[in-house]
């Protein structure tokens, strides 16, 4: 129940500063401002069409990297048997090519979300509002100093308020919450490779193999050894 009435305030927040900014703008003659809404929780409050979030934008992006990338810097995982490397978790909808740009701009050391890396330190990205040069975003990041007795990792949330000048965003604020107080994204696993449709990755494969197959076969000749050109016979007695 806690968790549910602290989404919908911030929600309702959102929607109240929105609101004034997007007067201000009017009233400076500003032309309308990007705006994105995303809420990872399905039972939060329902999304405007026209707000669906649009992540193949530059400046989302780097949103989404900025967030993980100040959760992972300032509370690193454990450097253990994973040599440092972490998971993340993006809102649905962001494709396979969107995944691993952030991954990139993150660091060297994150990795999507996969089954295979679904075992490493993971940061979460939930509740994300972004309205011309201002943005709130939920980041978790997991807190291995408290443990619970079915041994799974607990994350807390950090809400953070940022910045945009230009494609950069800069944390201005923080607000931390206790563990527990703000439920857990669910696990949105980077989207496979797109198989063309009516193929599967075996005609794929078998194609391929034809193809290479119907090529002509090349013979190197050296130009030493290269016989000399054929004259035709006189028939004539």
């Amino acid at each position: 129940m806690r968790s549910d009435f602290t989404r919908q305030a911030r929600g309702m927040l959102a929607a109240v500063v929105g609101v004034g900014v997007g007067l201000a703008a009017a009233v400076a003659g500003l032309p309308g401002c990007t705006s994105v809404i995303y809420d990872s929780n399905p039972e939060g409050i329902p999304i405007p069409l026209d707000e669906k979030p649009d992540f193949a934008s530059r400046t989302v992006l780097n949103l989404l990297a900025e967030s993980i990338s100040w959760a992972s810097e300032r509370h690193p995982p454990p450097d253990d048997e994973n040599d440092g490397w972490f998971a993340i978790n993006l809102p649905q909808g962001v494709t396979r090519e969107q995944y691993i740009d952030v991954a990139i701009r993150i660091g060297d050391r994150a990795t999507p979300i996969t089954p295979e890396a679904e075992s490493l330190p993971t940061y979460h990205i939930g509740w994300v509002w972004m309205r011309g040069d201002r943005a709130r975003v939920d980041v978790f990041r997991p807190v291995y100093a408290i443990s619970r007795s079915s041994g799974q990792v607990v994350h807390q949330a950090i809400t953070l308020h940022l910045k945009r000048r230009f494609s950069s965003w800069r944390v201005e604020q923080t607000q931390p919450w206790d563990p527990g107080v703000v439920e857990v994204p669910p696990i949105y696993y980077m989207p496979l490779p797109e198989v063309v449709e009516g193929e599967t990755e075996l005609d794929h494969q078998l194609e391929t193999e034809l193809d290479d197959q119907s090529q002509p076969e090349v013979m190197d000749i050296d130009p030493g050894t290269e016989p000399a050109p054929q004259v035709p016979l006189d028939d004539t007695d």
